[in-house]
């Protein structure tokens, strides 16, 4: 009887723990915050028309640099049927929807252990301020970009349009757009000039991309998905990467110069060779990696980076090569 009846209470507590996640999942769903994330996956009109121009624009791009011509937009029948036709937007699956409301996206904060950058630091970032300051706006540069389509000018106008587009605000629509936009292309041939500068990245995807020879100048990146790219060659300069990804990524002969920080970033697998200027060597390091994780990384071919280097970096013991603990 003991036995039964313990088992009765254990079944009644189970069933209330059960009914109180229904009763807190059904709150969270019809929460105002749900509904709000919900509808930032929906986009307005307008910026869905920008959206379509810069990607036209980048395939164009790519065609011409392939010597391929594209089919007129007139010339492809497209058959929208059911609800599809009436609705007008692409319909989200529920599984989607649930971890959106679930999940909802939270806006960025600033921690007390990030607020406290030694003066090189805050002075890089008033200077990232000022560039970014300088850039045109999303909807600005896309209509330059139509309006020089067919000039001279386009290349400029669409390296123009990408940058805009890189440092846009943050939200779900625009990290979306940036995995169908600019995930998997090849960023370095966008920049006529090689260099990324003044860029302040927040929320973005751009995996699998091709940064070979760019040169990062004052460039400030908060939470951008790298994973899986190449950079081949590239330059980076007083840059500031916050809780980036770099997981696959292939960094070969990556050269550092000035004031170069990752704080909170992932390399895991990442191949890392890294290379400081030679006024670096003999002075004080510059390139500060701040609890970084380097899970399986590859360290092959880097230069004897100093102790100091890393901090509070975890699973370097697993780390192919990673460097001495004592230089």
């Amino acid at each position: 009887m003991r036995w039964w009846g313990g088992w009765n209470v254990a079944r009644a507590a189970a069933v209330a723990a059960c009914g109180r996640r229904v009763m807190n999942f059904h709150h969270r769903l019809h929460s105002t915050t749900g509904i709000g994330a919900l509808s930032a996956l929906r986009p307005a009109e307008e910026k869905a028309q920008l959206f379509s121009q810069l990607s036209e624009a980048l395939f164009a791009d790519e065609a011409a640099a392939l010597s391929l011509s594209l089919p007129d937009i007139s010339d492809c029948v497209v058959s929208v049927t059911g609800a599809e036709g009436e609705a007008g937007e692409p319909q989200l699956s529920a599984e989607a929807c649930m971890e959106v409301v679930l999940d909802p996206q939270l806006p960025l904060s600033t921690s007390k252990g990030n607020e406290q950058l030694n003066e090189e630091q805050l002075q890089t970032g008033s200077a990232v301020c000022e560039s970014q300051s300088s850039l045109p706006s999303f909807s600005h540069a896309v209509e330059e970009l139509s309006i020089c389509r067919d000039g001279g000018d386009a290349a400029t106008a669409l390296a123009t349009a990408v940058r805009a587009f890189m440092s846009s605000d943050t939200s779900v629509m625009n990290r979306a757009a940036s995995e169908l936009i600019l995930a998997g292309s090849d960023v370095k041939a966008l920049f006529p000039d090689g260099t990324l500068c003044g860029i302040r990245m927040e929320h973005k995807c751009m995996s699998q991309c091709d940064f070979s020879t760019l040169s990062f100048l004052s460039v400030y990146a908060t939470e951008v998905d790298f994973s899986r790219s190449l950079f081949y060659g590239a330059i980076f300069h007083d840059c500031v990467f916050v809780r980036c990804c770099f997981d696959g990524c292939v960094l070969k002969e990556l050269r550092c110069s000035g004031n170069v920080r990752f704080e909170e970033c992932s390399f895991r697998f990442a191949n890392i060779e890294l290379r400081l200027s030679r006024a670096d060597k003999s002075t004080r390091a510059k390139v500060m990696f701040d609890r970084g994780d380097f899970d399986l990384a590859d360290f092959s071919g880097s230069d004897r980076l100093p102790a100091r280097c890393f901090v509070g970096c975890y699973n370097t013991e697993i780390a192919a090569k990673f460097p001495p603990t004592r230089v």
